[in-house]
């Protein structure tokens, strides 16, 4: 981490130039902006719609087989088809998941409520999650055992962590390794998640001006995007500022500026 932290950096802040501060999402949308990210997200949304067709009938399938009393199936191919219905079980409950996160985005409702919690209890958490899971992704961390409270809705920061990590694991890769550390600053607490992917790129997309190219991105699956477009309204609920670091190893680093909480 020394290696990352002590090169010099270059600052991309997220933020078109109508942006009412830098690297903050922006929560109004002019009409015509509003009718693109309706159309993008339903093209979306009709693609994760068959994508469930997909899982559910390979269920169906599965459970068919294994009914059929007329084949007899060793006890091998049985443990295969009840792995493909757990796969696709499991991949049904996460797009209806992400699509219910998706209704309560756009209809404004995501109950975000911001209240002082520890930066490093929720990374760790979100760390723990991945290790329970197998996912493959490394998590290479370091955050300050010690420092002020930060702003912010504890679950849904972190929902928004691991989406963030989800994006940027590459699965081609055999052990995908993402750093992961924190410093206080007079802005607040600054999270940097650095990769040398360039799909970093992608979140200096999320911001009002950019949200409709996210939406359209076809480098990253339609779940992302919708991932990518949840973290987003999150930030925005939660002022959580996005800038993007170039370091001087040629890595990229995403950086999340998290309000800390006052004393009063």
């Amino acid at each position: 981490m020394d290696e990352i932290t002590s090169g010099p950096e270059k600052m991309v802040q997220a933020g078109g130039e109508n942006a009412a501060q830098p690297g903050q999402p922006q929560a109004n949308l002019s009409p015509v902006e509003a009718t693109a990210v309706d159309k993008a997200m339903w093209s979306l949304l009709v693609q994760l719609s068959r994508k469930m067709q997909v899982s559910s009938a390979s269920i169906k399938a599965g459970v068919s087989s294994l009914l059929d009393y007329n084949i007899f199936w060793d006890g091998s191919t049985q443990h295969e088809f009840l792995d493909s219905i757990d796969a696709s079980t499991d991949q049904i409950s996460r797009l209806i998941m992400l699509l219910s996160l998706v209704s309560r985005a756009q209809a404004g409702s995501l109950e975000i409520k911001a209240e002082p919690q520890m930066l490093q209890e929720i990374v760790s958490m979100v760390r723990e999650q991945f290790q329970k899971e197998s996912t493959g992704l490394v998590l290479e961390i370091t955050l300050p055992q010690a420092g002020k409270p930060v702003l912010v809705d504890y679950e849904y920061l972190m929902l928004a962590l691991r989406f963030i990590f989800e994006v940027l694991s590459n699965p081609s890769l055999e052990s995908p390794t993402l750093n992961v550390f924190a410093f206080e600053s007079e802005q607040g607490w600054k999270l940097d998640i650095v990769s040398s992917q360039s799909i970093m790129e992608l979140f200096a997309l999320m911001v009002k001006d950019r949200i409709v190219e996210l939406l359209n991105a076809n480098t990253i699956s339609p779940e992302n995007r919708l991932k990518l477009y949840i973290v987003y309204r999150i930030f925005l609920h939660m002022k959580i500022l996005i800038e993007l670091v170039e370091y001087s190893d040629h890595k990229a680093g995403l950086r999340l500026i998290v309000p800390c909480a006052t004393d009063n």
